[in-house]
């Protein structure tokens, strides 16, 4: 029996689950992507090296999943921007910093 109340036309398909499970957190749970923020916690990619390719997995990622992002592995204004409206979207503390949560999302939350 088909969906959507007997319109003839075909049901439109529920949005796909995103198609890969979430790599791991590739630093301690205690850390996250984001702008320098006076801690000793945060990875923007500057550096270059591992943080250049974690911010620019996730940034790819995001692109992936249909948002504007340059992919650049610098984590700067836009991608906290993108990750605060993400993380507002799904539910999640906002607070535009890419921790455990907002990685596992960004893999395995429902393309919206």
């Amino acid at each position: 029996m088909a969906r959507g109340g007997g319109s003839g036309g075909p049901t439109p398909p529920s949005p796909a689950p995103p198609s890969t499970k979430a790599p791991p957190f590739p630093f301690p749970s205690s850390d996250y992507l984001s702008q320098p923020d006076g801690t000793s916690h945060w990875h923007d990619g500057h550096g270059l090296g591992n943080d250049s390719v974690q911010v620019r997995k996730w940034q790819q990622q995001m692109k992936n999943r249909g948002w504007s992002i340059s992919v650049d592995g610098i984590y700067g204004p836009q991608s906290e921007s993108v990750a605060r409206s993400f993380q507002q979207e799904k539910g999640l503390g906002v607070d535009g910093k890419v921790g455990p949560q907002t990685w596992a999302a960004t893999w395995n939350a429902p393309v919206t």
